[in-house]
């Protein structure tokens, strides 16, 4: 059983003057009445705000009296009631952050439109009509967090919210980790920016790849549970909303710089004795950004740029350079953000982005302080950007429709450091990768294991229908994936050379060289109808969503290498081909009918997210390896074929050595939260919440020519010395070498969550905000379906 406790919280208060913010799917909903309480239909509601490209956006009440104004930006709003025969209502200085329907009710008494009541109030802080669970972080907000100033770090300020790597203020964030919430996988991450799929296709496609530019942002949200049928992923969804310019001309900048002089050392004796004799230490921080937003015609069309160049250089531990001083972990990051917001017709609007970042990393892999600088690779993008297209239309009060594209390409290379010798597969061999298995352990010196380059682009295409009135609301719409990845790899003798205590141990053999092994993502579907329903205080949110995820590798072939021979592969379709619904259905309860608190409750199921890694897994060209033995027969420190023991892999880069069964099902979550929010007092609410993930069609790995009864079954002593025995498993020696795996869905393993959080957020006047709370869950697993019975020693965190 593994248990977690999360604690956070922040108070910041900044003034803020930036450009105007951008996107988001907000609203502002409610009702209108009279003095005696009876619903008012056809009342007209507008919305306005300097934040709206379009000024302000109207809508009429229904015949309950009921109105919701959607689609709109981040920013401070006026909203104006009027109806002939009664007193004009505005309320002032309502705050709208990003994915939040705020409740504003009014009552209108009898009397001439002309005459017009003001009212002001503290913004509504409680959603009485989502059942999402979100967390967002303001420009105000972001500008005064000690942070790495990216989503991941971040989202580590968030209770219940964390990231897959220790980090203190960006000292990590110079390689991307995933954001993880309430027993989700690394894997379950999904980014979004202005509400559309901006990942890359490696793997699951939880991977941004890119490192995006801060200052471009005006707000993030997390959203961490309830997510409507619209979302495919389950686990933490951050949507980062675009600044967009204005109709003034605004700008910012940001420069920031430490060195290591405001940095102490605390290795301990302890850890001197476990070998850490020059600790990680700064060399220096930098981050220099500037901004600038203005109208090239106001109210029609706005631009806003952005550059920023950042970096985080440690001393890496335990780690020198020939010469005898420290060796830097050194990293350049650099981002050239351009957006133009375009008012084409007072209903059609279109946006437009280009996001180049490239990147650098002098010595990747020296941060863990037992590479090598020799080592280490060099980090490259010859090319990585992020682009985006949007077009939205409201052809009447009632409906809304959205189209867009985005796209994301990522070309990224790891070489040899310039000093190692010139890579061979035959004799000499140039520098080859040694790695000390003991003391020091897992030590590589001498060269990288690998010469490496992946490239990697993700097209989307999205389009939604929304039809609103003011009860109700039901969006429809699709968005479709596609992709691939493209893997080059070589080394220097096919091998990495292995030692134990300085003597020569094993080999680990190589598939090389991989000219170019292709996976595709030939599509990823999802098709939704999303409803929300409003009956008097309850809220109806049902959703459907179905998917299609389809993939491939094609033909490919590569040339004979040092211990493979010339190979030719014929292409394999449906990797995978799966077809699946995903119902989803919440509720909110406004339960006082005031709009401050409000009782939610959601469960819906998510399928496992999925990109090119389904492919990859069995692409019969990617990176491969066996490790063999090795007797340095003649000394010279170099594994020649005649030093090399029997293969433990003997189909290495022949075949496929695994495949998928043909009835191997998708896996999938059920995701259930129930929770109580309430305003404490104006701009101040706290709420409980209870979250419960439970993980089905589980996947397991079995070596179909290695069934377990070939494994003999040996007690020895309990090594703390308590009496007892411990079984070992022993493969039969004739096995030794047989690879034929099998991924195939387990009846039997299964993994649950069950989690509890308690939190506390609100905003003040000036910019004040108060965020903190706490999470408290545990994981219970059992994963006693293995290939291997020596896995069986606690398979079952129940016992």
């Amino acid at each position: 059983m593994r248990r977690s406790v999360s604690l956070a919280s922040l108070v910041a208060l900044v003034w803020l003057a930036l450009p105007a913010p951008a996107a988001a799917q907000s609203a502002i909903a409610g009702a209108a009445k009279d003095t005696s309480g009876a619903v008012l239909p056809g009342v007209t509601v507008e919305a306005s705000s300097p934040v709206l490209i379009e000024k302000s956006r109207a809508v009429v009440t229904d015949a309950q009296g009921q109105y919701k104004i959607v689609d709109l930006r981040p920013g401070t709003y006026v909203v104006t009631f009027t109806l002939p025969g009664f007193a004009t209502v505005k309320r002032e200085d309502v705050e709208l952050t990003a994915d939040f329907t705020a409740a504003v009710n009014v009552e209108m008494k009898v009397g001439a439109v002309e005459e017009t009541v003001t009212v002001s109030g503290a913004s509504p802080v409680v959603d009485v009509q989502t059942t999402q669970r979100r967390d967002v972080l303001t420009r105000d907000v972001l500008d005064v967090l000690p942070t790495g100033r990216n989503y991941q770090t971040l989202a580590s300020t968030l209770p219940g919210v964390h990231m897959g790597r220790f980090d203190v203020a960006g000292s990590t964030a110079m390689q991307q980790g995933s954001v993880m919430t309430n027993g989700s996988l690394g894997g379950d991450m999904a980014l979004l920016v202005d509400g559309m799929n901006i990942q890359s296709s490696l793997s699951s496609g939880s991977t941004p790849a890119v490192y995006h530019n801060d200052d471009a942002y005006q707000e993030y949200v997390f959203q961490v549970s309830g997510g409507t049928a619209e979302s495919q992923s389950g686990g933490v969804v951050i949507n980062m909303i675009p600044k967009e310019g204005g109709n003034t001309v605004k700008g910012d900048g940001v420069a920031l710089y430490t060195n290591g002089k405001f940095q102490s050392r605390n290795v301990s004796a302890d850890q001197r004795t476990h070998g850490v004799t020059v600790p990680p230490e700064l060399d220096r921080t930098r981050d220099y950004a500037g901004s600038l937003g203005f109208p090239i015609r106001k109210d029609r069309v706005w631009w806003f740029s952005s550059v920023r160049v950042w970096g985080y250089d440690n001393f890496a531990p335990n780690a020198v350079y020939p010469d005898g001083s420290r060796a830097v972990d050194d990293n350049l990051i650099q981002a050239y953000t351009n957006r133009a917001t375009v008012q084409i017709t007072p209903k059609n609007k279109f946006t437009a982005m280009y996001d180049k970042l490239p990147k650098y990393r002098g010595h990747r892999n020296i941060e863990n302080g037992l590479t090598d600088p020799k080592a280490t690779v060099v980090q490259r993008t010859p090319l990585a950007y992020d682009t985006q297209a949007k077009w939205t239309s409201t052809p009447t009060s009632r409906v809304l429709l959205e189209a867009g594209y985005s796209e994301q390409y990522y070309n990224y290379t790891l070489h040899y450091q310039p000093d190692v010798k010139t890579p061979a597969r035959n004799l000499p061999y140039g520098d080859i990768s040694m790695l000390e298995l003991v003391n020091p352990a897992n030590r590589l010196r001498n060269a990288a294991q690998m010469d490496f380059q992946d490239w990697f682009p993700s097209y989307n295409l999205a389009g939604s229908a929304s039809y609103i009135t003011g009860s109700h609301a039901i969006k429809t719409g699709v968005q479709y994936q596609w992709g691939w990845i493209k893997h080059w790899r070589d080394s220097n003798g096919d091998m990495v050379q292995r030692y134990r205590n300085g003597a020569p141990d094993s080999v680990i053999r190589w598939n090389f060289p991989i000219p170019e092994a292709e996976s595709d993502l030939d599509r990823s579907v999802g098709i939704y109808a999303q409803d929300s329903w409003t009956i008097k205080r309850l809220t109806l949110n049902p959703g459907l969503r179905y998917e299609i995820l389809q993939g491939s590798v094609p033909a490919q072939s590569a040339p004979a290498g040092r211990f493979v021979p010339a190979r030719s592969f014929a292409a394999i379709p449906n990797l995978p081909n799966w077809k699946n619904w995903a119902p989803r259905i919440g509720a909110a309860y406004d339960l006082l009918g005031n709009g401050k608190t409000a009782i939610k409750f959601a469960v819906g199921r998510y399928m496992q997210q999925e990109a090119t890694g389904f492919a990859d897994k069995y692409n019969p060209l990617v990176q491969g390896s066996d490790i063999v033995t090795w007797s340095d027969l003649n000394q010279d420190d170099i594994a020649e074929d005649n030093e090399l023991g029997a293969a433990n892999n003997a189909t290495l880069g022949v075949r496929r050595n695994i495949n998928p069964d043909p009835g191997l099902e998708r896996p999938y979550q059920i995701l259930y939260n129930l929770g109580v929010q309430h305003e404490l007092f104006p701009g101040v609410s706290v709420s409980a919440n209870s979250y419960r993930r439970e993980y089905h069609h589980m996947v397991f790995t079995t070596n179909l020519d290695v069934p377990l009864h070939v494994y003999t079954r040996i007690d020895i002593p309990d090594p703390r010395g308590n009496g007892a025995t411990v079984p070992v498993y022993n493969l039969d020696r004739t096995y030794q070498g047989r690879v034929n795996q099998l991924d195939t869905t387990s009846p039997n393993n299964k993994r649950t969550y069950n989690g509890y959080d308690v939190l506390v957020n609100g905003r003040g006047h000036g910019g004040a905000t108060l965020s903190g709370g706490i999470n408290i869950g545990h994981t219970v697993s059992i994963l006693c379906d293995v290939e291997d019975p020596n896995a069986l020693r606690f398979c079952d965190q129940t016992r």
